[in-house]
């Protein structure tokens, strides 16, 4: 059997409805799925999910949502780096992975990449799922977001409340940034309005939630796990 741990996005259950529906699409009769939780605050979650590998003999998958990708990747990155670590990390899976790089995603590529940047995760065979209208997985490449500092507090939010207020701050530095290349353009900047509400509205309702539950979402995900995840 291939244990598969799964961390959650900070601002979500540790049932939450994409990682129970990742968990329920994966093969019973070859991995033992485990939900972690959520991701907290990254420095402690990485701690934990370090500690949990130690106490693993056999071959794992790491699996990620949204902040808890973030960390998956790069503890999956950082071990299979080192020498030192003996456990035996047969894949990744990682979903509305902030550091995604660009064409990387079952299914239908959302284009972009991640919010954060890209990150590669090595020698680890690595499967990315991405949605469109998931800004902080398919963030476009000229986004202004991208010149926002606000933009670097994701990875460190952990409540719901946080993840709001986070959204609310980046749509502010967002009007910021074209006031600052635009100050007089008062035509382009009324036709960012329509822009800039439909910002809004992703990031504090996440309308794209749903699509993870499609046939290009999660459950894809697991059934390429399913296929290409052979242990002897």
């Amino acid at each position: 059997m291939i244990d598969v741990l799964i961390m959650g996005a900070s601002w979500a259950s540790p049932r939450h409805r994409v990682t129970s529906a990742f968990a329920a699409a994966l093969d019973p009769a070859r991995f033992r799925p485990r939900l972690l939780g959520n991701s907290g605050i990254g420095t402690t979650a990485r701690t934990a999910l370090l500690s949990e590998l130690a106490r693993r003999s056999g071959p794992v998958v790491l699996a990620g949502y949204a902040q808890g990708a973030a960390i998956v990747g790069d503890v999956a990155a950082q071990v299979c780096g080192d020498s030192s670590h003996s456990v035996e990390i047969v894949g990744c899976a990682l979903i509305s992975d902030p550091y995604r790089p660009a064409g990387m995603s079952i299914g239908t590529d959302p284009g972009g990449h991640g919010i954060l940047g890209q990150r590669s995760v090595g020698l680890v065979p690595t499967y990315w799922v991405a949605t469109s209208g998931d800004l902080t997985t398919a963030l476009p490449v000229d986004s202004a977001l991208r010149m926002t500092a606000e933009a670097c507090e994701y990875a460190e939010l952990s409540t719901e409340e946080q993840m709001v207020g986070w959204a609310r701050r980046l749509v502010d530095a967002d009007v910021r940034e074209q006031l600052r290349k635009f100050p007089f353009g008062l035509r382009m900047w009324d036709s960012r309005s329509t822009e800039l509400n439909e910002l809004s509205a992703v990031l504090l309702t996440k309308p794209y939630v749903d699509s993870y539950l499609g046939v290009d979402g999660v459950a894809s995900l697991a059934r390429v796990l399913n296929r290409e995840l052979k242990i002897c």
